[in-house]
């Protein structure tokens, strides 16, 4: 599922001079590095 997102959201924002606001939890259930793992892909 998480790969899915992040091809979805990669193929919107597709400029570094996008402004994306992440409006409410970012990850369920997850840690930090996992986090941080899904951010870096984005």
């Amino acid at each position: 599922m998480n790969e899915q997102l992040i091809e979805n959201w990669n193929s919107i924002v597709t400029s570094p001079k996008d402004e994306v606001y992440i409006l409410g939890d970012f990850l369920y259930r997850g840690t930090g590095e996992q986090a941080n793992t899904i951010l870096k892909q984005l």
